[in-house]
Order: C-alpha cells, then sequence, then structure tokens
C-alpha cells in the first residue's frame, strides 16, 4: 500500500474522530454510574470490558483505514481525539444526561403514583372487609389474610416511596 501525506492525513482524522467516539461510549459508562450504584467490582468489570471493546473495535478500525499498518500517528491521532473530547465536550455531556435522566425518572415517578393512588383507595376500602370475611376460615383464612396484609403494605411502601 502506497502511503501519502493526503492518505495519512486522512487516516490521523479518522484516528482523531474515532478516539472522540471511543470517548463518548466511556461517557455512556460514566453516565451509568453516576444513575446507579455501583459497587468497585462491578466498576472494574465494565472498565475490563469497556476496554477491551475499544482495543477490538480500533483494531478493527486500524485493520480497515490502514490496511493493518501500526503507525504512531494513529495512536497519537486517537489520543488526541479522546484528549479533545474529554477537556471540551465530556462534562456536557454527562451532566445533560444526567440531569435529562433524572428529571424522566422524576415524571415517571409522578406519573406511576397517580396511576397507583385509585388502586391504593381500593386496596384501603376492600382491606377491612376482606380481613373479615378471611377471618370466618380457619388456618388458610389466617395465612391469606397474613399474605396479604403484606402485599398490602408493600404496595402502599412502594407508593410511598414514588
Amino acid at each position: 500500500m502506497e502511503t501519502t501525506v493526503i492518505s495519512q492525513t486522512t487516516v490521523f482524522a479518522a484516528s482523531v474522530l474515532c478516539g472522540s467516539a471511543m470517548a463518548l461510549a466511556f461517557d455512556v459508562f460514566r453516565i451509568l454510574r453516576r444513575l446507579m450504584r455501583t459497587s468497585s467490582l462491578a466498576a472494574f468489570i465494565e472498565d475490563i470490558a469497556y476496554w477491551l471493546a475499544a482495543c477490538i473495535l480500533f483494531f478493527l478500525f486500524i485493520l480497515k483505514a490502514n490496511g493493518g499498518e501500526l503507525r504512531g500517528y494513529v495512536f497519537i491521532g486517537a489520543g488526541v481525539g479522546m484528549s479533545l473530547y474529554f477537556s471540551l465536550v465530556s462534562r456536557f455531556v454527562v451532566g445533560a444526561t444526567v440531569a435529562v435522566a433524572r428529571f424522566a425518572g422524576k415524571v415517571l415517578a409522578k406519573v406511576l403514583s397517580v396511576v397507583a393512588y385509585p388502586l391504593v383507595l381500593v386496596l384501603s376500602f376492600l382491606k377491612k372487609p376482606l380481613f373479615l370475611v378471611l377471618s370466618f376460615g380457619r388456618r388458610r383464612g389466617r395465612t391469606l389474610k397474613r399474605k396479604i396484609s403484606l402485599s398490602a403494605r408493600h404496595f402502599y411502601k412502594f407508593y410511598k416511596k414514588i
């Protein structure tokens, strides 16, 4: 493969874009970590999985863009792309995405609480008569009464959290 300055510049620019894409993919993991708490072991496993996938995809990029030739400017371009993304864009992407996701979660919780409110009312009205009917039974009535009481209590706790 004949290497010209134009082809090297094109591959360098493509590697800058590839580095930026890899940094964006890493931001997906950062966003998920901010939204859902993970243990340090889970974070370690996520990091290993990310870097394995990133290395494989970067190798495939080098294979496609540069014919599999490992050149220093390809790695430098990827590093420049990651550095530019992290220094210029990453903070805003992560912050905005986390804010939008948290707002959407609050809206969804409100919608669920409005939808669940009639069910809570029905359960609260039916609880006493249902227990009265079930109290006439023997052992089955008591266990069924206990199960209904527990499920109603769990639903009420869930409703209060929303």
